[in-house]
């Protein structure tokens, strides 16, 4: 196997690495906004928060669009999220 291959098998390792703690932390956030919102509002607190997490996406999707139609590579995208 070539240099490039062991490199983008590291690059899948490392992105479902990253899927992973992704899923622990959105789990753990759901459930401390759900332990703390007042039983009244929690169904519009969950509401809201999946709403701002859908915008939060849509505005990461386009200022990811914008940056790779400046030229930027995916390793300098991926530099960027962390």
């Amino acid at each position: 196997m070539t240099a490039n291959g062991w490199i983008q098998i590291a690059l899948y390792a490392l992105v479902f690495v990253w899927g992973l703690g992704a899923g622990v932390t959105i789990s753990m956030s759901r459930t401390i906004v759900q332990e703390h919102a007042p039983p009244a509002h929690r169904a519009r607190v969950i509401a809201a928060n999946n709403i701002v997490n859908a915008l939060a996406m849509a505005i990461a999707a386009v200022a990811a669009a914008l940056l790779l139609g400046r030229g930027w590579t995916m390793g300098e995208l991926f530099a960027l999220c962390g």
